[in-house]
Formats: structure tokens, C-alpha cells, sequence
């Protein structure tokens, strides 16, 4: 449409260094990524959702990844109950499990 700016997300190459949780993950093609299932994890900030907050540093267990229009999104069981979608950003996996999934 002439005329009209768009504009993009981050971008994917520069958060890849800071986040460990998207530098964890294989290259999806729109598929289901299971490689971090069983992952423990834990918020890294308060996350918004529609029934409430998520405090920070609530544990959780990744599930599976996938990409949804252009970004990647991790979706997490949190011990306290909710499943949601996350941003790799908002999520780092536990040390241990972290070096173990990455040798």
C-alpha cells in the first residue's frame, strides 16, 4: 500500500545473543519444535495475560516452541496452573538443563 509505514519487531539476530532460551532452539519451519519439552524454566518478568499476572520468577516446563508471523513463541506450563504462550524473552531455562540441552 503506497504510503503507509510499516514497521518490524526486533530483530531476530540481535535478541538471539542476549535470550538463552531462543539461542536453544532449532531453526523452526513452521512446524512444532520439541527439542526443549520437559525444560524447566522461569519468568524473567512479570508476564500480562488475560487472567491476570504472571509473577517474576515463576517456575515453569517448556512444552514445545513454534513461529507465528515472523517471531518465536515458547508455550510454557507454569507451576501455578496457567499454559501460555511466551516470548523467548520473557522465559530463562535453568542452568542445568540449559548446558545439558545445548552439548
Amino acid at each position: 500500500m503506497p504510503g503507509r509505514t510499516t514497521f518490524s519487531t526486533r530483530n531476530p539476530e540481535a535478541v538471539g545473543a542476549a535470550s538463552p532460551a531462543r539461542a536453544l532452539l532449532v531453526h523452526l519451519s513452521g512446524m512444532l519444535d520439541h527439542s526443549l519439552g520437559g525444560t524447566r524454566c522461569r519468568t524473567i518478568r512479570p508476564i500480562a495475560h488475560h487472567a491476570g499476572n504472571l509473577p517474576r520468577a515463576l517456575a515453569g516446563t517448556v512444552r514445545y516452541a513454534t513461529e507465528n508471523l515472523g517471531r518465536t513463541l515458547i508455550r510454557v506450563d507454569f507451576d501455578s496452573g496457567q499454559s501460555l504462550m511466551v516470548l523467548p524473552d520473557d522465559v530463562r531455562l535453568d542452568a542445568a538443563c540449559a548446558l545439558g540441552a545445548a552439548e
